[in-house]
């Protein structure tokens, strides 16, 4: 696995970051089942505060401050904070013009099959809750 950092910071002076974190995995499923883990985690897919399926490369999904993108063997995690916004409201407002465009950018823009895995694709589609699948790997980064 490989992963790169680019750390933006807001040329007006306020205390605005964005960092984008892009994992390069072995294969696409690894990237897939970090996505799932990222997103689904332990929590209700279903619930309030998970996060929102977005159009980006194969998959996206935007939460309050961040987004997460796969495409093949590709996962970006895209954060944005700033710690003048106060609420989780506000935080959302002040992340999401500068998140989801970018979210949708770079997944327009990784290279690899914007398919899902395989194994994904063969679970059945009646009543799955968009960003429901939480995708196991045997041997992740090779370690058995």
């Amino acid at each position: 696995m490989r992963v790169l950092e680019s750390r933006y910071v807001d040329d007006a002076g306020t205390p605005a970051t964005l960092v984008v974190h892009l994992s390069k995995f072995t294969t696409a499923e690894g990237a897939y089942a970090m996505f799932t883990t990222r997103v689904v985690g332990d929590g209700d897919p279903a619930g309030e505060a998970a996060p929102r399926p977005i159009e980006a490369g194969f998959i996206g999904a935007l939460g309050v401050n961040n987004a997460y993108v796969v495409r093949g063997p590709y996962l970006a995690e895209i954060v944005f904070t700033d710690e003048t916004a106060g609420s989780a409201a506000a935080l959302r407002a002040a992340a999401d013009p500068h998140v989801l465009p970018l979210a949708k950018e770079i997944g327009a823009k990784l290279s690899g099959d914007p398919a899902p895995p395989p194994a994904a694709v063969a679970l059945p589609t009646a009543s799955r809750l968009p960003l429901g699948v939480r995708y196991h790997t045997r041997d992740m980064f090779g370690i058995a």
